[in-house]
């Protein structure tokens, strides 16, 4: 982990936020249920330029 970047909530989940050592911008959460872990990661530099675009797809990602 290079920086730790807090909790972003995403459709009333809490995901760990944090940017790793190859420049990708990791969330982590355990799913709604059966006490899974869900990682979705994202390049940093897309992340940077397009937060408001990407936030809106992750957003339209459902767990289960």
């Amino acid at each position: 982990m290079a920086e730790d970047l807090g909790t972003t909530n995403i459709n009333g989940v809490d995901y760990w936020t944090f940017k790793g050592n190859a420049n990708m911008i990791f969330f982590v959460a355990n799913t709604l249920s059966d006490n899974k872990v869900v990682i979705a990661s994202i390049p940093a530099y897309g992340y940077e330029k397009n937060y408001e675009y990407l936030m809106k797809t992750i957003e339209s990602l459902k767990l289960k």
